[in-house]
Protein backbone atom coordinates (compact mmCIF):
# COMPACT_ATOMS: atom_id res chain seq x y z
CA UNK A 1 0.00 0.00 0.00
CA UNK A 2 2.43 2.41 1.02
CA UNK A 3 4.68 1.31 -2.29
CA UNK A 4 1.53 2.77 -4.67
CA UNK A 5 1.40 5.72 -2.48
CA UNK A 6 4.64 7.14 -2.87
CA UNK A 7 4.09 6.24 -6.46
CA UNK A 8 1.17 8.34 -6.63
CA UNK A 9 3.03 11.35 -4.96
CA UNK A 10 5.58 11.24 -7.07
CA UNK A 11 3.34 11.33 -10.05
CA UNK A 12 2.92 14.92 -8.99
CA UNK A 13 5.64 16.25 -7.87
CA UNK A 14 5.20 15.29 -4.16
CA UNK A 15 7.52 13.08 -1.57
CA UNK A 16 6.93 11.48 1.74
CA UNK A 17 8.90 13.18 3.72
CA UNK A 18 8.60 11.14 7.18
CA UNK A 19 6.47 8.09 6.75
CA UNK A 20 5.94 7.94 10.99
CA UNK A 21 4.69 11.73 10.69
CA UNK A 22 3.04 11.24 6.65
CA UNK A 23 4.76 15.30 6.29
CA UNK A 24 5.27 15.49 2.70
CA UNK A 25 7.10 17.56 0.70
CA UNK A 26 7.54 19.16 -2.48
CA UNK A 27 9.97 16.64 -5.29
CA UNK A 28 12.33 18.40 -7.38
CA UNK A 29 10.03 17.54 -9.86
CA UNK A 30 7.03 19.26 -8.54
CA UNK A 31 6.64 22.53 -10.58
CA UNK A 32 6.02 20.51 -14.23
CA UNK A 33 3.83 18.00 -11.93
CA UNK A 34 1.76 20.58 -10.13
CA UNK A 35 1.15 21.73 -13.29
CA UNK A 36 -1.78 19.12 -13.81
CA UNK A 37 -3.47 20.22 -10.97
CA UNK A 38 -3.98 23.71 -12.31
CA UNK A 39 -5.78 22.03 -14.90
CA UNK A 40 -7.92 19.36 -13.62
CA UNK A 41 -9.06 20.06 -9.80
CA UNK A 42 -10.03 16.69 -9.41
CA UNK A 43 -6.95 15.36 -9.40
CA UNK A 44 -5.83 16.87 -6.22
CA UNK A 45 -8.84 15.56 -4.60
CA UNK A 46 -8.04 11.86 -5.09
CA UNK A 47 -4.32 13.27 -3.80
CA UNK A 48 -5.82 14.70 -0.27
CA UNK A 49 -8.23 11.41 -0.26
CA UNK A 50 -5.45 8.88 -0.53
CA UNK A 51 -3.59 10.74 2.04
CA UNK A 52 -6.38 10.79 4.68
CA UNK A 53 -7.04 7.08 4.05
CA UNK A 54 -3.33 6.18 4.68
CA UNK A 55 -3.41 8.37 7.88
CA UNK A 56 -6.47 6.86 9.09
CA UNK A 57 -5.54 3.25 8.14
CA UNK A 58 -2.82 3.85 10.27
CA UNK A 59 -4.68 5.26 13.04
CA UNK A 60 -6.89 2.28 13.21
CA UNK A 61 -3.74 0.02 13.17
CA UNK A 62 -2.06 1.12 15.80
CA UNK A 63 -1.88 -1.36 19.01
CA UNK A 64 -3.38 -4.06 16.70
CA UNK A 65 -1.98 -7.09 15.06
CA UNK A 66 -2.95 -5.65 11.47
CA UNK A 67 -0.62 -4.64 9.23
CA UNK A 68 1.06 -1.86 9.76
CA UNK A 69 2.07 0.44 7.24
CA UNK A 70 5.73 1.50 8.22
Amino acid sequence: MMRAYRMMLDFFGIELKNEASGKLQRAKNWEARMAHLNQFVSVLVVIVTAHCCIEKHRHDCEGSSALKLS
